[in-house]
Order: structure tokens, then sequence, then C-alpha cells
């Protein structure tokens, strides 16, 4: 018997992209329930999904608190046995995808399934960074009030919880994210890239004052000066 599947997607902004992303897993069919988290937007985002009221279920939170509390809320929410998170930014996602970042938790070859779209990045340790993933909701559980605190840092907590534990990352070659540039004003854009930079940065600092190993932490620390090396690239 196949598991119950809670989706939940945090959103912040994405007004541009959030319609599209819903419609996919909305006809997939194979989820219990939608979870949308809007993290205090500012821009149309709520308009956009309006029309998919029967089908979501919507949590509004007043102001922005970042995408950890959100995904944390969607989790606490959830009433499937499997959660499947997907960020709200992106373009191209299929069905396909979202068989397969299933399907190995499923199979119990995995516990945990990490979605990998950034093949043409500089660098694979991207792939640490990414917000589609596939993991039974028990075993998360004691980690949601800690995602609570971390914002932009969800990634690299989930990822260090799971170091012990069976990973499977897995290729989605159609999907590309929405840059900040393209859905923000430079200004706020480049304001977000930093936020981001620093909850990344914080998180690094406090896996490092744990078990994480000199050469993890600059494995870590150098994916981050990457990322944020690529935003002000785009700048100039």
């Amino acid at each position: 018997m196949n598991p119950s599947i809670s989706v939940i997607i945090p959103v912040y902004n994405e007004e541009r992209t959030i319609a599209s992303v819903v419609e996919i897993v909305r006809i997939w069919r194979k989820a219990r329930e939608i979870i949308i988290v809007d993290d205090g937007s500012t821009d149309n985002t709520r308009k956009a999904i309006k029309q998919f009221k029967k089908d979501i279920i919507l949590l509004h939170e007043k102001e922005n608190h970042g995408k950890g509390y959100a995904v944390a809320k969607g989790i606490e929410k959830a009433k499937g046995d499997m959660l499947l998170f997907i960020d709200g930014d992106i373009l191209g996602l299929t069905h396909k995808d979202l068989d397969q970042l299933i399907s190995p938790v499923i199979a119990r070859k995995a516990e945990m399934t990490v979605g990998n779209y950034e093949k043409d990045r500089p660098t694979k340790q991207f792939k640490i960074l990414s917000g589609e993933r596939a993991l039974w909701k028990k075993d998360i559980l004691p980690l949601v009030e800690k995602l609570k605190t971390v914002g932009y840092g969800m990634e690299l907590l989930i990822t260090d919880y799971y170091k012990n534990k069976p990973v499977t990352y897995v290729d989605l070659p159609f999907v590309s994210p929405f840059l900040k540039f393209e859905k923000q004003p430079t200004n706020e854009a480049v304001r977000s890239y930093v936020k981001e930079a620093r909850d990344l940065l914080m998180q690094v600092v406090r896996q490092q004052a744990g078990e994480l190993t000199p050469p993890q932490a600059k494995r870590l620390y150098n994916t981050i000066a990457q990322y944020l090396k690529q935003a002000l690239d785009y700048v100039q």
C-alpha cells in the first residue's frame, strides 16, 4: 500500500510561478494534500493561487519569518506519512520529477531524496541547497522547532540531519529556479541574496560547533561564497 503524501510548498512573493507549480502537483493526483505556506508575501501570490482554493490548504503568515519557519508550519499541519517539499519559484517541474523524488523513499532505498537541477552551475555542491526533497514525516518531526529558527539555512540543517542516513540525489533535468533578480527589483534581490547567505553561514557555524569536520565546513563555506558571487556577478 502506498503511503499518503503531503506536499508542502513554502512561498514568499512567488506570484509569477506558484500557479504553475500548484497545477503540476494538483493534476499529479498522488498527493493527499497540498499545503501552501505563504510566508508574508507582499505581492499577488495569494491572488495567484485563489483559483486552487478547493484543492489546497493555505497557511498565511502576516509577517515574513523565513523559509525554515514556513516549512516547519507545513510539517506541523501535514497529515501524510510522507512529506514532499517543493519550492514555489521553480520552472519546468514534471510529474516524472515528482515520481522520481518519492520512489526511492517508498522503496526504502533512501530515507530522503534531494532534487538536483544545478547541472550548469560551477559546482555540484549546490545540490545540498536544493529545496525539492521527499522524506518520512516521522523522521523529521524532531527537527521542526530548529527549522523555525534557521531561515534559508533549512536545507543545510536537513542535509546535516540526514548525513548518516541513505540519501539519493535525483536529477530534475528540466527544472530551474526563478532567480530573485527576475522577480524582485535589483536592490531587494541583493538584500535577499545577502540574507540567504547570512542564514547559510550561520547554519554552517552551528554545524561546525557540533560534529562538522574542518574539510566539510570548508566545502560548505565555498558553496555559499560561490552562491553569493553568482548573485553579485548578475548585478554587474
